[in-house]
């Protein structure tokens, strides 16, 4: 099934809701959750209704209308600013008075920027952890900025990236983003010299001191050979010899500099950056047609008993007998004199715990994911106040409020605590996410470290056996 516009801002609005759920606490309203049994048929479709039903109510839609709508303007602002850019460029660089150009450096001009951030997304590629682009960044800024005035326009955003990022959309979304606007400035500033070259005279020369024109006429040939096949001229070596500023040349000679010029421009410059954005893009719309919620995430998984009854209501022939009461459950923990303790925090069911063998001195609190569950746990380290604590977190989970409290009073049971945040997958986008939770915790937890390196953090466990 393809994703429409319509079904993205639906899943996202499912995420935005259970974001705040996990805040403020679930929303108990069974007739909703009735209407979703009945207008869907299987528990994903019925988490989306109802997120639709809950974000009428609660006025969410608004917010995330105007985030669409402010991404799109933000979008066409910054087209407009590559525009301007690519146009000032080449003005710039070729309106001189008189009008004698230096082609390397107008070649260096031209595509000395947009190469290296090439260049730099080329290797980020390749790197076990993405780094974002800085337009696809700026994109995301901006657009939260124009939103500001709007409600929960923080819990949005935070909905959005975290969603994005879960699903490795994130990265080619930005990148796609980022392409577009250099494509947009190279060939502004591409038709632009065109333009300029049509309707003016320019005499194109290279200068040198320390260097040979054999040298000159080996780059003219290398940076010309890609042109050349693509049908631009290439200058041939007595006139790349002669164009040293002290000879005149005929004119034919300048026409066959600016084929070359504008070759160059199209080749290093505009091509690269069209066929990375067509990448991009088509990665985007692959992984966007796989969009759906993740039944398997906290806040949704506790909604699956009310949205996917395990049986029908039917008629009873005998009153059901009362329940004995039940006996008070004891702590699941056993009693532990170790120093040294590890604990999970709302982690998906299919991940592997412990992250790694620990050793038996230290203390396995196991994964917790339910209220019951936290009172458990907080009560057990007060009577065994461990020396040093690891809290294992879902990297993409946002640290919300009810975490935040969560940590805090975690911190206070024990005398150090480190928070691990747990990707086995190395997924992309995890600086991100990890800039994202030191920044949350910055102000309520500034002396706890926020970690992806294992083998520091199981070292950091070893020293205190």
């Amino acid at each position: 099934m393809s994703i429409t516009p319509r079904r993205f801002s639906a899943v996202w609005l499912a995420e935005v809701i259970r974001l705040r759920e996990s805040r403020t606490g679930p929303y108990l309203d069974r007739h909703i959750n009735r209407q979703a049994i009945a207008a869907a048929a299987d528990f994903p479709a019925r988490l989306l209704y109802r997120a639709q039903l809950l974000g009428q109510r609660e006025g969410l839609i608004t917010p995330l209308n105007a985030w669409i709508k402010g991404g799109r303007l933000t979008l066409v602002l910054l087209i407009l600013f590559a525009v301007l850019t690519g146009l000032t460029t080449a003005l710039g660089t070729l309106t001189q008075e008189q009008r004698q150009i230096n082609l390397f450096i107008t070649l260096i001009a031209f595509l000395g920027l947009p190469t290296a951030a090439f260049l730099f997304w080329l290797v980020s590629i390749i790197l076990p952890h993405r780094q974002t682009t800085t337009f696809g960044n700026g994109w995301l800024w901006l657009t939260q900025r124009l939103t500001k005035t709007h409600d929960n326009n923080r819990l949005i955003g935070q909905a959005l990236v975290g969603l994005l990022a879960r699903h490795r959309i994130l990265a080619p979304l930005l990148g796609s983003i980022s392409h577009l606007l250099w494509l947009v400035a190279l060939s502004g500033a591409t038709l632009t010299t065109l333009g300029l070259l049509s309707t003016r005279r320019y005499a194109f020369n290279w200068e040198t001191t320390i260097l040979s024109p054999d040298a000159f006429v080996q780059l003219v040939k290398i940076l010309g050979w890609l042109p050349a096949k693509l049908g631009f001229t290439l200058p041939d070596d007595a006139t790349i010899r002669l164009s040293d500023g002290f000879h005149q040349l005929p004119d034919i000679a300048q026409t066959q500099w600016s084929s070359w010029l504008i070759g160059s421009l199209i080749c290093y410059g505009v091509l690269p950056r069209l066929i990375a954005l067509c990448i991009t893009f088509a990665t985007t719309c692959y992984r966007l047609r796989k969009l759906r919620p993740d039944p398997r995430l906290p806040g949704f998984l506790e909604l699956k008993s009310q949205l996917e009854p395990t049986s029908a209501a039917g008629t009873t022939d005998a009153p059901a007998p009362k329940p004995a009461p039940a006996p008070p459950s004891p702590s699941t923990y056993p009693p532990t004199n170790a120093t040294v303790a590890i604990v999970g925090i709302e982690l998906a069911g299919d991940l592997p715990w412990p992250p790694q063998a620990i050793d038996t001195k230290v203390a396995d609190l196991g994964v917790i994911d339910s209220r019951h569950q936290r009172q458990q746990l907080l009560a057990h380290l007060q009577e065994h106040r461990p020396e040093r604590l690891l809290c294992v977190c879902d990297p993409y989970q946002t640290p919300d409020r009810g975490t935040q409290r969560l940590l805090t009073e975690l911190q206070e049971s024990s005398q150090t605590m480190r928070i691990f945040l747990y990707d086995p997958t190395s997924s992309e986008n995890l600086d991100a996410q990890i800039t994202l939770w030191r920044t949350t915790l910055a102000e309520t937890h500034p002396d706890v470290t926020v970690t992806t390196d294992l083998a520091l953090t199981w070292q950091w466990l070893q020293e205190a056996i």
